[in-house]
């Protein structure tokens, strides 16, 4: 599998506030993991991986794989919102692609997310 690029970006966007979101704080933002491909050979698609340290131990977070493009030279662009996330705490955050053959690796470096403040009332 050969990626010509890729880009992981963790952001702050503000998330939806169902009932069926899982969260501790329901009043936090999640934390949104984005990545890009240029080209995608065999690509099944990715899991992303969370850790409260740099050195791990690390845990896939979304409960299905995020589905690739399977094989294309047309550019990608993925997104995982974390809406799991507790305040004040730093999560660590990679991304793995898995093969239509069912190959596994770290395509992206690990990255460190902004530990978010609790809030209050209706913030």
């Amino acid at each position: 599998m050969t990626y010509l690029l890729w880009l992981l970006l963790i952001t702050f966007v503000s998330g939806p506030h169902g009932q069926e979101r899982i969260t501790p704080s329901p009043a936090l933002k999640p934390n949104v993991v984005r990545w890009g491909t240029a080209s995608e050979h065999a690509n099944f698609g990715y899991n992303v991986y969370r850790g409260q340290s740099k050195d791990g131990p690390f845990a896939p977070i979304n409960p299905q794989p995020i589905t690739g493009a399977g094989t294309t030279d047309i550019p990608q662009r993925y997104e995982y919102r974390d809406q799991s996330i507790e305040a004040n705490t730093v999560y660590w955050y990679y991304v793995e692609s898995i093969s239509l053959n069912g190959d596994r690796r770290r395509i992206s470096p690990i990255y460190a997310s902004k530990p978010k403040p609790a809030t209050r009332g209706n913030d």
